[in-house]
């Protein structure tokens, strides 16, 4: 009896990708107090598989769509993210001694609310791209075809929220966006990662202080509060990979988000010592 393969996985030299990117940094150094350095990213990654070099495809993930076609697969990478906002900035609150308020308060009272620094790190980002999915497999056993969009970009509008049923979706109008799509049409299909997902928004603050503990020996301790993600605020994953969520054919599921990008508010208090 001869044996039968849903998928032989071969390693091929048939993957390959395009970057685009723009780098515009505003630097200020530390005057009156306060320093910072912000970073906006533009870019545009595209390719015909993201999967890492010399790593298996597995479980529907990473194959090439069609090794007779492979330029059919090409779209936004899986890691594909069209603008980024990064940076820090501190600023030394102008109370205490050597500062621009109370420079000569006691030393009890500057010990307590003098010489304290503000920092923050945050970071933006628009969504990551994402693939729908149509539970046909037109080209190979382990490639789940995208859908082919038919609709306009108003339909698949992101607005996240939750519906009456009390699911939170991508969504401005879910059943318009799921309607806008369709399955293949003999061996045409969609465009993959042709979706966005939810934005991305993270701010981690600390407030810190100095403390001369022995200034003979130049012995100093700092006493730092740092609280990651500090405004409690999610930020969601897009739809799942190969899941209920990004298949068109799950009408009711289609655009669901079920998990987080980051976790919630961590508060943390620490001490150093420096000599």
């Amino acid at each position: 009896m001869a044996s039968q393969f849903a998928g032989n996985t071969v390693y091929t030299n048939k993957g390959f990708s395009t970057y685009n990117g723009l780098l515009v940094s505003l630097e200020k150094n530390l005057t009156q107090g306060l320093d910072f350095d912000v970073n906006y990213t533009w870019s545009h990654s595209m390719d015909n598989t993201s999967l890492i070099a010399n790593s298996p495809a597995l479980g529907g993930y990473g194959f090439i769509c069609d090794t007779l076609r492979p330029k059919q697969c090409r779209g936004n990478s899986d890691f594909d993210v069209t603008h980024y906002i990064n940076g820090f900035a501190r600023y030394q609150l102008p109370f205490g001694r050597g500062r621009a308020f109370g420079g000569n308060i006691p030393w009890a009272l500057d010990e307590l609310v003098g010489g304290w620094d503000l920092s923050n790190v945050f970071t933006w980002h628009s969504g990551n791209a994402w693939s729908t999915v149509t539970s046909a497999f037109v080209a190979g056993y382990a490639n789940n075809a995208p859908a082919i969009f038919t609709g306009s970009p108003a339909d698949v509008q992101r607005k996240v929220h939750k519906t009456s049923g009390g699911t939170l979706t991508l969504f401005a109008d879910p059943t318009r966006a799921v309607n806008a799509f369709q399955g293949p049409i003999g061996f045409q299909v969609g465009s993959r990662n042709s979706l966005r997902g939810p934005q991305y928004f993270d701010l981690d603050t600390g407030l810190s202080k100095r403390f001369t503990v022995v200034p003979d020996w130049g012995l100093k301790i700092q006493l730092r509060g740092d609280a990651f993600n500090v405004l409690n605020h999610p930020s969601f994953s897009a739809p799942g990979n190969n899941s209920s969520f990004d298949d068109i054919t799950q009408t009711t599921n289609f655009g669901q988000l079920t998990t987080t990008n980051g976790g919630a508010r961590v508060l943390q208090i620490s001490a150093r010592a420096e000599f």
